[in-house]
């Protein structure tokens, strides 16, 4: 999409710029090549053109420029369900298994030719601990839901009981070492 850099218009024949949400620019590097990445597609940094999405020799390249293991294979993936390890990434994308220990993914946006994820075995380690921990066993992501503040409230009357108690119980003591005292 070549933008007339005069007029600010786009060219005849080019998608309309005019109508696009830009909210972030930012100027890239991908397979040595600049480019734009403008509200999610990349553009030649050069003459402007809108470029196609990354193909698997491409995705092949990236991850081989950022890795030393070699790629087993790749996948091309247009949805994922909302528990995946992928959740909430660039779509579609690839993903690349590679052929190391850690049972590696690497997950490489279509349109954007970068890096999105990186999941290994240490990662969905973390990731099952995370739900645990956060108690969202569906999305993994939110921490303010029903169960979390049911936890909370049950954490709060069982520190409250627990200063009532031991108040309760002081005031006892005192009560009884008071009366010992007068007895005396």
């Amino acid at each position: 999409a070549a933008v007339d850099p005069q007029t600010g218009q786009a060219e005849a024949g080019s998608p309309d710029i005019a109508s696009t949400d830009i909210s972030s620019i930012r100027l890239a590097s991908v397979l040595e090549q600049p480019v734009w990445l403008l509200a999610g597609q990349r553009f030649d940094a050069v003459s402007g053109t809108l470029l196609p999405p990354v193909t698997e020799d491409q995705a092949r390249q990236i991850v081989n420029h950022r890795s030393s293991f070699a790629v087993k294979h790749a996948e091309w993936i247009e949805t994922v369900a909302p528990d995946s390890e992928y959740r909430g990434g660039e779509l579609p994308a690839w993903r690349l298994h590679l052929q190391d220990a850690d049972d590696a993914v690497i997950y490489v946006g279509a349109h954007s030719g970068a890096i999105r994820a990186v999941r290994t075995t240490p990662w969905r380690w973390f990731d099952f601990l995370w739900m645990l921990h956060v108690m969202d066993y569906e999305e993994r992501e939110n921490f303010n839901h029903w169960l979390i503040q049911a936890m909370a409230i049950l954490g709060l009357a069982t520190v409250l009981s627990g200063l009532i108690l031991f108040g309760w119980s002081q005031t006892s003591q005192w009560q009884r070492r008071r009366h010992r005292r007068a007895t005396a």
